[in-house]
Formats: C-alpha cells, sequence, structure tokens
C-alpha cells in the first residue's frame, strides 16, 4: 500500500524529500506557488556549506551538516542516473577572505 505525501516546495530541499519518498514506494505530490527553485534554493544558491555557516554553540549541527555534506555526492548521482539530466553538482570549497580584524577573529573561530 502506497501513503500519499505532499510536500509544499519544489526548491533542492522539497525536491530531494519528494524524490526519495518516490524512490522508497511513496505516492508523491509536489505543490509550489512559483516555478520550482525560485524561492530558498535561488536565495542559497544551491550552497552546502556547513563550516562557513557553522553555530559554533550547537556542534551536534554543525555535525549533522558535515554528515549530509557527505552522503550529497551519492544522491547527486541517483537523482542523475534517474532523470538522465547532471544535476551540475561541484564540490570547490569555500574561500573566504579576511580584510579587517573582525573577520579575521571570524576565520579564527571557525578554524
Amino acid at each position: 500500500m502506497k501513503a500519499g505525501v505532499v510536500v509544499l516546495g519544489a526548491g533542492v530541499a522539497g525536491l530531494a524529500v519528494a524524490f526519495e519518498l518516490a524512490r522508497r514506494g511513496a505516492e508523491v505530490r509536489v505543490l509550489e506557488r512559483e516555478a520550482a527553485g525560485r524561492g530558498t534554493t535561488s536565495a542559497a544558491g544551491g550552497m552546502l556549506a556547513p563550516v562557513s555557516e557553522a553555530d559554533t554553540e550547537r556542534p551536534e549541527l554543525v555535525r549533522l551538516g558535515l554528515e549530509s555534506l557527505e552522503r550529497w555526492p551519492a544522491f547527486a548521482r541517483d537523482v542523475e542516473r534517474a532523470s538522465g539530466r547532471s544535476c551540475g553538482y561541484r564540490r570547490d570549497g569555500t574561500l573566504w577572505v579576511a580584510l579587517d580584524r573582525d573577520d579575521v577573529a571570524d576565520l579564527e573561530r571557525l578554524r
């Protein structure tokens, strides 16, 4: 028996959840009020940056973000195989530049 699931939002997160649920046998419907990828996804630029946006007061969230980042390449390959299209996933890294003392302090905290 298939469970009916409605996913609100056709951004990266919503479509990823819908894809995985459908792969596991759920009947999924995605609802989006705008065009797919025009909300939070376009604002975030599709970045996966668990360290540069880390909250040092909540190390468990940093660990979760790092674990998610490690799992993403395999998930992207699964999506590409299923769709026959490239996700455009790249692992370029992040360049942080310190322009003043406050920036240096931020970089030290992240290190």
